[in-house]
């Protein structure tokens, strides 16, 4: 039994922006592909909360209005809770994706002729060794809560 790297690696342009419209847009579009009520969309990981705290697998199943609330409550965010997580990641990305946790390298420019890569672009890695606990570290959650909230979509990150 040992330690391991627990972590996320993503790969994304070097600063992000996206206006207030455009955020709003993308929250839109992702209400129209969930198909929950107006102005709700899930978290990304909103199937593994089901399964592990047993949870109804959909709205319909919930038995009376208490148990539908709680329901939109663990599983989906509403539009002010998206724009919040957008702006505190933009934030954090844009001011240098720093944390105690946290490496980066940049992507250098390829030669033509050999497989294509995006210049002006960072590849982060968030995480830490861990013997079986989450990390708590600042990059680590920025990541983490960023992808729960379907935030690395919006602005192109991998």
């Amino acid at each position: 039994m040992g330690a391991d790297l627990i972590g996320y690696m993503v790969l994304g342009p070097k600063t992000v922006e996206r206006t207030e419209a455009e955020k709003i847009r993308f929250f839109e579009k992702l209400t129209k592909l969930d198909g929950l009520p107006a102005g709700r969309v899930f978290f990304e990981d909103w199937k593994d909360i089901v399964e592990f705290d047993g949870l109804p697998a959909s709205l319909d199943e919930c038995e009376d209005d208490e148990a539908r609330e709680q329901w939109l409550k663990s599983l989906t965010m509403d539009l002010p809770a998206f724009l919040a997580a957008a702006s505190k990641f933009e934030e954090w990305w844009n001011e240098g994706r720093r944390g105690r946790d946290t490496a980066q390298r940049g992507i250098p420019k390829v030669p033509v002729g050999r497989m294509a890569r995006p210049s002006g672009w960072v590849a982060v890695f968030a995480g830490e060794l861990s013997w079986g606990d989450e990390p708590d570290g600042y990059g680590y959650n920025q990541i983490k809560d960023a992808s729960r909230c379907r935030v690395l979509d919006l602005f192109g990150i991998h």
